[in-house]
């Protein structure tokens, strides 16, 4: 067995995995709303209406690009929503 397996297979690393996964899931959460929500905060404090209404159709562009970027390379979106030829599945 390798080492890593070995500490595996230990007490200590079943308390480690333990604690990584106490302290991970909230911070999995935790992290990305706080950022949203400081973002969101950021975008309030600028007094011009014209560049805060920029920067909201910016995000939600980048937004629409990345959701129809990733979607036509899922063979459902490709056949039924973007009507495209399903992808052949590479298996070498």
């Amino acid at each position: 067995m390798s080492l890593i397996d070995d500490f595996m297979n230990s007490i200590i690393g079943k308390i480690w995995c333990a604690a990584m996964l106490i302290l991970g899931l909230p911070l999995l959460l935790l992290v990305p709303y706080i950022a949203i929500l400081m973002g969101y905060e950021a975008i309030q404090e600028i007094e011009t209406p014209l560049y805060r209404d920029l920067i909201y159709f910016v995000i939600f562009e980048i937004c629409l690009v990345t959701f129809v970027v990733k979607t036509t390379y899922i063979n459902w979106f490709r056949k039924h929503l973007w009507r495209l030829p399903e992808l052949k599945d590479d298996e070498t």
